[in-house]
C-alpha cells in the first residue's frame, strides 16, 4: 500500500502545478490508506493468532505434485499448516504471546510419522535447520542427585538423550517432534484440547513433558495395606524454577473415542501443571490406574469432568481424594456405578463441592440399594444432578441446604409421592436456598399416565407458592424434554 502512495506521487508530481490540491489529497487520502491498513494488522494479527487448531487432514498429500513454488521440483515437500504456524511463532515471539488456545489431533501416529524417513519428501534444508535449532530454547533439566549414576545408554534415564531423538524427529517430519516444539514456543497458552489414537500422546511429547514436568523424587506410602511407590517433588510445583511449558495453562480438554485406549498414565505430567484449574476428559481409560494418583499434586484443580471414562472405583476414589480443592464434578459413568470406595472419597470434598454432577449406564445391573449418597454434610454445594436411585427414599435428609438447583434423573412411577414430602420440607424450611427444581422421568420405564402428569402438574404449582421453579419431564438416554 505504501508502494503504491509513493508510486501514485511520482505520476501526479508532473500535474502538481495545475491541480496541487489534488495530489495533495489523495496522497494524504493513501498514507491515511496505508496507516489504517498497518494499524488494522497490528490488532488483528494477534487476534488471528490466539486460537490454533489441528485436524487429521493437516498435512499436505506427500506425493509428486507437492512442490515448493520456488524450487519446482521434487525434491522437498510444502509445509504442513502445522509447520507454517510453527514458523511463524519461531520468526514472531510476539505472535507467539499471543496464542491462548490450541486443538490438537492426530500427532501421535508414530506407525504413520516412521515412513517419512523413506517415502516422503523431506522438508527444505532451511525450514528443516529453523525448527531443530529452536529446540536449544528448552535447555535439558540438570539431572537429581540420585539419577546422576546412570548410564548414557540406560533406557530407564533419557535426561541426557531425549532431545537428540527429538530433533532427529524434526528432521523426518515426526508429526510428534514438531508439536512437542509448538508446546515450548506459547508461553501464555490457557487451554488446550488433545485427542489421541494410541495409549499416550506420543513417545517425544512424553519425555517432553517428563523433563520438563515430570517427578523429581520418589517415596513409599501405605494405601489401603498396600506398599505403593509414588512420585513427589513435581517441576511443575516448584516455587523457584519457573516452567519452559504450560506455565499458565489453565483448561486441559482430553478425548478419544471408546475403540482406543488413551490411559491416564499417558496424561498424568500434564496434571501437575500448578495452573491448571479445569480437567475435562472424555473415553480416556482410568482403569487399575490408583497408584498414580494417590499423591499426585491435584490441589489445584477445581474442576474435573469425566465423560464415559471405563474407571475401577478403587482409582477414581483416588483421584477425587487427590483433588482437594475440587468444586465442581461431572461424572458419566458406562458399565459401572459407584461404590464405598468413591463415596467415601466424595465425602472428603465435602467442605469444597459447589456443583455435582452424576450419570451413569449400568445397563441391566441391579442398583446396590446400600449404596445410597448423604450429601447433607456438602456445606457449599449449590447445584446437583443425579439419579434417584442414589438418593435415600426421604430425599430431605440426603440434600444439604445449601442447595440452589436440583435435577433428578430416571426417576420411577414412585417418585411423585417422594416429591410430596420434599415439598413439605421445602415449606417447612428444610431447603431455604432452593430456587430450581428438575424431575426427569425414565420414559423406558414408566408411561406418562394421565393421572402422573395431572400430579405432577399439581405439584407444580404448589412449588411455585413456595418460590421454586419445577420442572418434569421424561429421559431417554439423556435426551430430555421438559415441561414448564
Amino acid at each position: 500500500m505504501a508502494q503504491i502512495a509513493r508510486h501514485l506521487s511520482d505520476e501526479y508530481d508532473e500535474r502538481s502545478s495545475r491541480d496541487g490540491d489534488g495530489v495533495k489529497e489523495v496522497k494524504h487520502t493513501l498514507l491515511d490508506l496505508c496507516m489504517t491498513s498497518m494499524l488494522f494488522r497490528t490488532v488483528a494479527q494477534p487476534a488471528l493468532h490466539s486460537y490454533f487448531k489441528r485436524t487429521s487432514d493437516d498435512s499436505n498429500p506427500y506425493d509428486g505434485s507437492d512442490l515448493l513454488p520456488a524450487t519446482n521440483d521434487c525434491e522437498f515437500r510444502r509445509c504442513t499448516r502445522t509447520e507454517s504456524f510453527i514458523k511463524t511463532l519461531i520468526h514472531r515471539p510476539d505472535l507467539a504471546a499471543s496464542v491462548k488456545s490450541m486443538k490438537l489431533d492426530a500427532f501421535q501416529d508414530n506407525d504413520q510419522t516412521y515412513s517419512l524417513n523413506t517415502t516422503h519428501l523431506p522438508l527444505d534444508p532451511m525450514t528443516t535447520d529453523l525448527l531443530v535449532e529452536s529446540t536449544h530454547r528448552i535447555p535439558p533439566p540438570p539431572p537429581e542427585l540420585v539419577r546422576q549414576w546412570a548410564s548414557r545408554d540406560d533406557d530407564l534415564d533419557r535426561i541426557e538423550v531425549w532431545q537428540d531423538y527429538w530433533r532427529e524427529g524434526l528432521r523426518l517430519g515426526f508429526a510428534n517432534a514438531e508439536i512437542a516444539l509448538l508446546f515450548t514456543l506459547v508461553p501464555n497458552l490457557m487451554r488446550l484440547e488433545l485427542s489421541s489414537s494410541d495409549a499416550d500422546f506420543g513417545i517425544i511429547v512424553h519425555d517432553l513433558c517428563e523433563q520438563m514436568l515430570g517427578p523429581r523424587s520418589s517415596k513409599t506410602i501405605v494405601y489401603r495395606h498396600l506398599d505403593l511407590e509414588v512420585d513427589t517433588g513435581f517441576r511443575s510445583q516448584s516455587p523457584t524454577t519457573p516452567l519452559s511449558i504450560f506455565s499458565n495453562l489453565r483448561d486441559l480438554v482430553l478425548k478419544t473415542n471408546p475403540s482406543k485406549d488413551l490411559r491416564f498414565e499417558g496424561i498424568g505430567r500434564l496434571l501437575s501443571v500448578s495452573t491448571l484449574r479445569s480437567l475435562q476428559c472424555e473415553h480416556v481409560n482410568g482403569q487399575d490406574s490408583v497408584v498414580e494418583w494417590v499423591e499426585l499434586p491435584l490441589s489445584h484443580l477445581e474442576r474435573l469432568e469425566l465423560q464415559e471414562c471405563p474407571f475401577d472405583m478403587l482409582s477414581l476414589g483416588a483421584l477425587i481424594s487427590s483433588s482437594r480443592g475440587l468444586k465442581h464434578l461431572e461424572i458419566t459413568l458406562t458399565d459401572t456405578y459407584p461404590d464405598e470406595d468413591f463415596w467415601t472419597a466424595l465425602k472428603e470434598r465435602a467442605t469444597t463441592l459447589e456443583t455435582l454432577q452424576l450419570h451413569m449406564d449400568f445397563g441391566e445391573a441391579v442398583w446396590d440399594e446400600t449404596q445410597i449418597c448423604d450429601l447433607s454434610a456438602f456445606e457449599k454445594l449449590r447445584s446437583m444432578e443425579i439419579f434417584q436411585v442414589m438418593l435415600s427414599p426421604a430425599l430431605e435428609d440426603s440434600l444439604p441446604t445449601s442447595l440452589e438447583v436440583l435435577t433428578i434423573s430416571r426417576c420411577d412411577e414412585s417418585f411423585p409421592a417422594q416429591i410430596g414430602q420434599l415439598l413439605h420440607s421445602i415449606k417447612a424450611g428444610r431447603l431455604p436456598e432452593l430456587k430450581e427444581l428438575n424431575i426427569v422421568m425414565d420414559h423406558g420405564n414408566v408411561e406418562f399416565s394421565a393421572h402422573s402428569d395431572e400430579k405432577l402438574l399439581g405439584l407444580q404449582s404448589c412449588f411455585s407458592e413456595a418460590g421454586v421453579r419445577f420442572q418434569y419431564g421424561a429421559c431417554v438416554d439423556y435426551a430430555c424434554a421438559t415441561s414448564d
